[in-house]
């Protein structure tokens, strides 16, 4: 496969069963789509294409959903469109442009895999997207859980599993690969926009870092961020226990049985309960975290409240933390 090997895509083992494959129309998910096409071989629906219109860049984003098509048509694959106007649905809900589109290309992608009973999500994430995911959660703050970056496979209660394949690859391997084989995909215009904090990250920190220290810079950090995935996940079980001595209900705490444990298992049990209570992970920052941490040390009667971020707060009173949903 030229510049590319079967033993640079990471593939967990997956029961029977089609694989829906995400493919925006760029570099990374056509290539993502059309090495698994060569890899797995697959029989009749094993692959499964999904692509879902954003609402957002008009004619440039009908061409994207139509060359996607075509590419499904031309390997023999069925293809899932799904459409959103993404604009309109943040200006309801208050969510910016890009945390509006994960969240509904999530849930269509979600949906499609349900229904048609795929084993797995995969999608195009790089190592780019990983280092830049990096960068991202230390500016605003994370914790060994998010310094870890994206696993190689996520796996959700109530949900389906999404595996990343081409993790270990650079997007420059993927659009060599691409040129070499004649096969073509379509840039998405607002990746030069640079009002996106992750397109200001990646045309500025990570090509400096790349610049300044080297390409052998940039698989120095991922391997330091798979080691803090397999320290973030002893640590985390150990969290779960304890988490049985704190847990009320869904959305409430034991405030007392939440201090007594030490601060590296309180801060997992805390982002972990309100993960499961329905806030969004980018709300769930070091500063949040450090904000209920105050909340839970103050000595202060009554009721009192932190901020969390996206409208939610954690409310103290009589022992209990509960979280609170934006009204």
């Amino acid at each position: 496969m030229n510049v590319i090997s079967a033993q640079d895509i990471v593939m967990p083992d997956l029961p029977d069963g089609p694989l829906l494959v995400a493919v925006s129309g760029g570099a990374d998910s056509v290539a993502l789509l059309n090495i698994l096409h060569r890899l797995i071989k697959p029989a009749a629906d094993a692959l499964i294409v999904a692509h879902f219109h954003h609402g957002i860049r008009g004619d440039e984003a009908d061409r994207d959903a139509e060359a996607v098509r075509r590419l499904a048509i031309q390997l023999g694959l069925p293809c899932l469109l799904g459409r959103a106007n993404i604009p309109d649905i943040a200006a309801h809900t208050g969510e910016s442009l890009e945390m509006a589109a994960r969240r509904l290309r999530h849930d269509f992608l979600q949906e499609a895999a349900i229904s048609h009973h795929c084993t797995a999500i995969a999608t195009g994430h790089t190592t780019d997207d990983q280092l830049e995911t990096l960068f991202l959660r230390l500016a605003r703050g994370t914790s060994l859980r998010g310094a870890g970056g994206m696993r190689p496979i996520s796996e959700i209660p109530g949900a389906v599993p999404i595996i990343r394949p081409l993790i270990n690859l650079r997007h420059a391997q993927l659009c060599a690969w691409l040129e070499a084989e004649s096969i073509p995909w379509h840039e998405d215009s607002t990746n030069a926009d640079d009002h996106i904090a992750r397109n200001r990250i990646r045309h500025g920190m990570t090509a400096a870092f790349e610049s300044d220290m080297g390409s052998q810079a940039v698989t120095a950090a991922t391997r330091s961020m798979a080691l803090f995935r397999d320290d973030c996940a002893l640590l985390d079980s150990m969290a779960r226990d304890k988490a049985r001595d704190c847990t009320l209900s869904a959305t409430a705490l034991s405030w007392s049985a939440l201090n007594k444990q030490p601060l590296p298992l309180f801060r997992r049990i805390l982002a972990d309960w309100l993960y499961k209570a329905g806030v969004d992970p980018e709300n769930v920052t070091l500063s949040a975290i450090d904000r209920v941490e105050r909340l839970c040390d103050g000595a202060d009667r009554g009721t009192i409240e932190a901020t969390i971020g996206g409208g939610w707060l954690v409310r103290r009173c009589n022992g209990i933390l509960n979280v609170v949903a934006p009204s």
